[in-house]
């Protein structure tokens, strides 16, 4: 029997032994077929595994649609994409001759997708020739560089565009693999155009714990350098224990990290071979967490083995959550990070993603080996954390970042004001070397206080810069 898979509807009954039904769900949509959770009258294959109800298996065979076995599934994929290599594919001479053309441009995230499309039509014979010529020019794309006044490993501008609703800057967004590859990597297809990927977000992908643990042992992954894993994509301690010891991703410097349990945490402590690890992003918490568990799943990834060479942290906490913690939530996971400040003794910028709890550092030690503070927050407790530091001027951030301050419930021009009089307030501007702005509002006319801040910072030799998000 022939099986097609382009437009036709595909329904697992019970469970496969090889794979999981969203495992076999992916294969089906790589091979253009749809899918459906229940039988229905449109359906046009049935695959069978073990314990289906009875009701689905008396539905499917009312409907007489073909039902496969599992084996008879595989083998039908196997010959489905074998077919598709064979036919309907670019000729290397043009796909090289569209290359030629794209990369005599500048990059830009529109160049990258055609030319993830371009090898998508490429056969598995012309593949390693068309990545080969691609492979160079790609690496030789501008890439985000700290910034020159602050030795350390920057944020992507991206994500915070991302955050703020505002576009993406282009050149940060290049080479992030597109929705079909990251199926493709989930259900453990080998190709060498995985190796052009250098960023990999998983959020939102509903993927199982298996299959997120399977991409730690993808071959072709080798020049990942950033993942975002985590939020909404049933992320499991397995996964996490087998990201800590994968030995398939050498250029990985960048994690991002969502809803983090005890559990969670406890996987990521261990021995370790994330040796190149540099920057990270801790979001959302469990949202039931209470006072002891934040401390108890942020104590103990503070424990785990890897810190020693992480040069950036990123702490997004409750923002996506509003009143879920009650405001303490924040306070409890700086607790934790000023207790555990030994641990960190190469981190030089830090973001801060929430003014509750802001008074755990003062007075830390943790002020004291910063190079570059940045903050996304409410001003009431950034504001309160300035002037501690104006008073207390052994900390060493040289680069104050108030750039990404502009926040959805507060009203801009009142947060830029109050940013701007204690600025110009302050006893030791000089301290600092830059002061990034908060984003301006382009309704409004220049506030006076920030002409006053703008004078003073000429006369102390403190440079302003504009938010990287408006250049």
């Amino acid at each position: 029997m022939e099986i097609t898979f382009s437009g036709k509807t595909f329904v697992v009954l019970g469970r496969l032994s090889t794979m999981t039904r969203r495992e076999a769900w992916i294969r089906v949509q790589l091979l253009g077929g749809l899918v459906h959770e229940t039988p229905k009258a449109d359906s046009s294959y049935f695959i069978q595994g073990t314990h289906s109800s009875a009701t689905q298996q008396a539905r499917a065979e009312e409907l007489g649609c073909p039902i496969l076995s599992e084996q008879e599934f595989l083998d039908a994929v196997d010959v489905a994409r074998a077919r598709a290599d064979a036919t309907t594919h670019t000729d290397l001479g043009d796909a090289i001759a569209r290359f030629r053309g794209l990369f005599d441009g500048p990059a830009t995230y529109e160049v990258w997708q055609e030319v993830t499309t371009t090898l998508d039509q490429c056969s598995r014979e012309q593949l390693v020739d068309a990545c080969r010529y691609v492979e160079p020019h790609v690496s030789r794309w501008p890439t985000p560089r700290p910034h020159p006044r602050a030795p350390v490993f920057e944020v992507p501008e991206a994500y915070y565009a991302w955050l703020f609703g505002c576009g993406t800057d282009p050149v940060s967004d290049m080479c992030v693999a597109p929705s079909s590859w990251v199926q493709g990597l989930c259900v453990g297809l080998e190709s060498p155009k995985f190796e052009l990927v250098r960023r990999l977000n998983l959020n939102k992908l509903n993927t199982t714990g298996d299959m997120l643990a399977s991409l730690t042992r993808h071959p072709n992954l080798i020049n990942l350098r950033e993942l975002d894993v985590g939020y909404e994509n049933n992320a499991t301690p397995r996964f996490y224990e087998a990201l800590r010891t994968s030995r398939h991703l050498p250029a990985l410097d960048t994690l991002a990290l969502h809803k983090m349990s005890e559990e969670h945490a406890d996987a990521l402590c261990g021995h370790h071979t994330l040796h190149g690890l540099r920057w990270l992003r801790l979001s959302n918490p469990e949202t039931d967490l209470d006072r002891d568990g934040t401390r108890a799943a942020y104590g103990r990834l503070l424990e785990a083995g890897w810190w020693s060479g992480i040069e950036g942290l990123d702490m997004q906490l409750s923002r996506y959550f509003g009143g879920t913690f009650e405001g303490k939530g924040a306070a409890h996971a700086y607790d934790v990070l000023v207790e555990h400040t030994d641990r960190l003794p190469a981190l030089r910028h830090l973001v801060l993603g929430d003014d509750l709890g802001m008074e755990s550092l003062f007075g830390s030690a943790l002020l004291e080996q910063l190079d570059r503070l940045s903050v996304h927050a409410k001003h009431d407790g950034v504001v309160a954390l300035i002037r501690h530091m104006d008073e207390n001027p052994r900390h060493s951030i040289r680069v104050l970042d108030l750039s990404r301050t502009n926040y959805s419930s507060v009203n801009p021009l009142e947060s830029h004001r109050a940013y701007f009089e204690c600025l110009c307030g302050l006893k030791r501007l000089d301290a600092f070397d830059e002061i990034v702005l908060p984003r301006p509002s382009r309704r409004a006319e220049k506030l006076a206080e920030l002409t006053e801040l703008e004078s003073l910072a000429r006369e102390k030799g403190v440079v302003l810069t504009q938010s990287p998000l408006e250049r």
